[in-house]
């Protein structure tokens, strides 16, 4: 009986995620115009490029059937772009520390600055801004910015000396 052999592939997929309804509050992150870009590198063993695309079709539908609630009370949608390209690992190569699982080159003009670069491939940041706080499940933020505080008023009642709830 033959064998298929399989290779891995690193399949990167593009979606759009937009926050829904009416918010409940308006912190001075919320940008109400705002929506989210994201590139989702997913490996795939597969028996083609094509057979990779395929199953990562069907990983981008189970995807876009998440649905969260964020902070602001908004349903968060995703919808997959249609676009996919895949990269087949090189040379039979498994999966491990330091593996590159994606690769994609553009030609761009020497005159085009590295930080224009940076913005168009990345997006350009913002400091001491989190405008993608709209766009996370609310019980995963909440529960975040509760652990931080704690570990902040833990680190704090350390450096002075004080014990927090927890210490006898």
């Amino acid at each position: 009986m033959a064998t298929t052999e399989t290779n891995w592939y690193g399949v990167k997929m593009l979606f759009r995620i937009v926050a829904e309804g009416r918010p409940t509050e308006r912190g001075p992150d919320y940008d109400p115009k705002s929506t989210l870009v994201e590139e989702r590198v997913i490996l795939f063993q597969a028996t083609s490029p094509e057979d990779a695309i395929q199953q990562a079709e069907e990983e981008a539908r189970e995807y876009c059937g998440l649905e969260l609630v964020n902070g602001y009370g908004q349903t968060i949608r995703t919808r997959f772009l249609e676009a996919l390209d895949a990269y087949e690992l090189p040379c039979g190569t498994q999966p491990s520390r330091r593996c590159e699982v994606y690769s994609s080159t553009r030609v761009v003009p020497r005159s085009v600055t590295d930080e224009t670069v940076v913005n168009r491939l990345m997006g350009p940041t913002e400091r001491g801004r989190n405008k993608r706080r709209k766009f996370a499940d609310g019980e995963i933020m909440t529960a975040a910015f509760s652990s931080a505080a704690s570990a902040d008023t833990d680190e704090a009642n350390s450096a002075r000396g004080t014990t927090g709830p927890c210490d006898e």
